[in-house]
């Protein structure tokens, strides 16, 4: 796997996978823009001043495994929940979402997410490839895919615990396929909890679940958390009011539709985490260490779903960078506004 740098006029980060994966653009636009100045505090800039040569692979800082990076992950993301001003009763609610979550490794092909988190088995799965990454790259991945249990999506929405040994009920009349596709994923992947994160304020969804619930199935740990109550309100606010990103709104269906409301908390959270680990980090990353977390710019190959490359851009110029950990540790001498993080 080869990283590769071009200070023409277009800058791109390149990772070569293995045969399956090809080439998978992580950073570049696919047409002409010109360079930023030097000193510009912007993704761009940085990728032309952090020039790595030879295979960065062997310069890079690699983690011991998957399961001991996502235990320092998750004590980081632990301490971002505790630190914030929420009340205790949402802070344990939160850590316990986090503390259930299963981390695995999956075999990737080429339609394959390089990382995602299925809120109907509560599991992160990573691409057994990105354990090739820098450990600062996984680091920024895996705080995106935790991020996602309590995005601005998934925080209002019910959590539930699976009592073990059950089978899916009958139902008539029968579930329709979605419905049916989500029980299955359920009972089949043997899931100890679930987030239900879209079409359930149905009639037919609320049977369905009262179902659930009266034969013992299921078990509702908590009803969601209020999205003004939620920690990462404020800062997408700001964001709101100083950028690109749509207003906030109270409507459930509105944030769990599409994607710019759930992948934009995600990367709120992310950059939280991310942060707190470039400070406790710091003086053992190198330039490759740093450089590597551009990777988060492509998260998924299935680009009709999830952000383009130019938006996660957007997200690491203003999500991430305006950070004072990230400014000083990408060597940026201008000022940008002030963080909403």
């Amino acid at each position: 796997m080869k990283l590769i740098f071009s200070s023409a006029k277009n800058t791109f980060l390149w990772i070569k996978f293995h045969r399956a994966f090809n080439f998978v653009l992580l950073f570049g636009l696919g047409f002409s823009l010109p360079l930023a100045q030097a000193n510009d505090c912007t993704a761009r800039s940085i990728l032309t001043r952090f020039q790595v040569r030879g295979d960065p692979l062997t310069q890079a800082v690699r983690p011991e495994s998957l399961a001991s990076l996502a235990l320092e992950v998750r004590a980081l993301f632990l301490a971002e929940i505790q630190s914030s001003s929420i009340s205790q009763e949402h802070k344990d609610l939160l850590s316990k979402r986090l503390m259930t979550l299963k981390i695995r490794t999956k075999a990737c092909n080429k339609h394959s997410s390089l990382a995602s988190n299925n809120s109907m088995t509560h599991t992160i799965s990573v691409c057994d490839t990105m354990l090739k990454y820098p450990e600062f790259s996984l680091v920024v991945l895996l705080a995106h895919e935790m991020g996602h249990s309590m995005d601005l999506c998934g925080i209002s929405r019910p959590f539930f615990e699976v009592k073990p040994g059950g089978k899916i009920p009958q139902f008539n009349p029968p579930l329709d396929e979605r419905w049916a596709d989500y029980l299955r994923q359920i009972y089949e992947n043997e899931s100890e909890y679930f987030i239900f994160r879209d079409m359930f304020d149905s009639p037919r969804s609320k049977e369905v679940i009262d179902r659930l619930i009266e034969e013992k199935k299921i078990l509702r740990l908590e009803k969601g958390i209020p999205i003004e109550e939620s920690p990462i309100t404020e800062n997408y606010r700001c964001l709101a009011k100083r950028s690109s990103y749509p207003e906030l709104t109270q409507d459930h269906a509105e944030l769990c539709k599409g994607f710019k409301y759930s992948e934009a908390g995600a990367q709120i959270w992310s950059a939280k985490v991310s942060a707190a680990y470039l400070k406790a980090k710091y003086f053992r990353m190198n330039r490759v260490d740093l450089v590597s977390m551009f990777s988060l710019m492509q998260i998924s190959t299935k680009r009709s779903e999830l952000q383009s490359p130019r938006d996660k851009e957007k997200d690491f110029n203003e999500i991430f960078l305006p950070q004072s950990i990230f400014r000083s540790s990408f060597e940026c001498q201008s000022t940008v506004a002030p963080s909403c993080i």
